[in-house]
């Protein structure tokens, strides 16, 4: 299926409950045949040749045109930055609370869908956290799951949890492409160093590459440093 979500503002009421989206769902390869009840001139004049008297097409594609035309708003897609474990899907599944859902990268914002269905903007988020993603200090569990803290500006915490381990190498690259700031990214390194060694699915990354040299390099540099004191303390004793 294809989903396309749409934004409310201002937002829809049911009882006491408000919605700020409605997502609606479409078979990826149902075709569709749209006839608009207004001459060729007058859809030119109106919404600038964007639509025409008879169109037809895939259904989601015909929709999202048509919404766009007669709102004025962009659609935006998923981020190609956002790489997951199966080809040609741009979400990563976990849960929030208890509900399933789908987390959506895309270029300044997270949508997180189904219920509730969530806009975070990059904007507002302060920091990013992971959590389980240590093997060493995890246990088992970390072996198959992770979590993902979201802190926002105003305080507020979101946690994105029981993400599949192999989507982390791919949520971790998004990350840093975004300039969004990890609050533990030492321990986030740690832990793509663990996947890489696992099985060297970084191979043909650039970026992973860079990061597990920069590594080597850090901890070549601490070593040295750590026989520079010996060598002193050596001195020391020499001395005495």
């Amino acid at each position: 299926h294809i989903s396309i979500a749409v934004h409310l503002a201002p937002p829809i009421r049911q009882g006491s409950t408000y919605y700020q989206f409605i997502i609606l769902q479409f078979p990826r390869e149902e075709e569709f045949e749209l006839e608009i009840g207004l001459g060729k001139e007058q859809l030119a004049a109106k919404y600038g040749g964007k639509l025409q008297p008879k169109m037809d097409g895939l259904m989601h594609e015909l929709i999202g045109t048509l919404l766009c035309a007669l709102t004025g708003k962009k659609l935006h897609k998923p981020s190609s930055d956002l790489k997951t474990s199966v080809p040609g899907v741009q979400a990563i599944k976990c849960t929030l609370k208890a509900d399933e859902g789908q987390l959506y990268g895309f270029d300044r914002a997270f949508l997180y869908a189904n219920k509730p269905t969530m806009l975070i903007s990059f904007e507002a988020i302060s920091a990013i956290e992971f959590s389980r993603v240590d093997k060493a200090t995890s246990g088992a569990s970390a072996s198959r799951s992770f979590d993902c803290m979201v802190h926002k500006k105003t305080g507020e915490t979101i946690t994105f949890s029981n993400m599949q381990r192999k989507e982390y190498q791919g949520l971790f690259a998004f990350l840093i492409a975004k300039k969004l700031r990890i609050k533990n990214i030492h321990k986030g390194q740690e832990a793509l160093s663990d996947e890489e060694d696992d099985d060297g699915a970084d191979a043909d990354d650039p970026y992973l590459d860079s990061l597990k040299r920069k590594r080597k390099a850090a901890k070549a540099a601490r070593g040295s440093a750590a026989d520079a004191e010996l060598d002193d303390d050596d001195d020391e004793e020499e001395d005495d």
